[in-house]
């Protein structure tokens, strides 16, 4: 994989796969009764975009992000707007970190790329800690 090839995927990782997921969260720690729908699917969009791009050793992990938002998805058929639980927040929370540490290891000669697109990245990446309160 290319330097360029490299930034474009931890890019779409952390700006719009993790982002969506984090502004969701966020969202959700202001108003917890409820996680609206068009926020969930922006995650559910940047899951599909993503796991289309990835062929890390994660795959497992990617995996399953996407049964947990199908779960979701049932769920909230019918409970529209229904939010995200704690346990499926942090089960989210270690499969975003499996995949950003695998994305690290295949990043090993492209450091440049990595500092630039975590400098860069409006909600810092999943080894950083949270500040939303439905992360807690």
């Amino acid at each position: 994989m290319g330097d360029l090839e490299f930034r474009n995927l931890l890019g779409q990782f952390l700006y719009e796969y993790w982002g969506a997921f984090h502004e969701a969260v966020e969202s959700q720690s202001v108003t917890p009764e409820r996680l609206a729908g068009s926020l969930f699917d922006d995650v559910r969009k940047a899951h599909d975009e993503f796991a289309a791009h990835y062929a890390g050793h994660a795959t497992e992990s990617v995996a399953a992000l996407g049964w947990l938002w199908d779960a979701v998805d049932m769920r909230r058929t019918y409970r529209p707007d229904s939010p995200l639980k704690k346990e499926e927040i942090g089960k989210a929370r270690r499969q975003f970190l499996k995949i950003y540490h695998d994305l690290l290891r295949q990043g090993t000669r492209h450091q440049s790329a990595i500092d630039e697109v975590i400098n860069r990245a409006p909600h810092l990446t999943p080894a950083a800690p949270w500040h939303v309160d439905a992360a807690h």
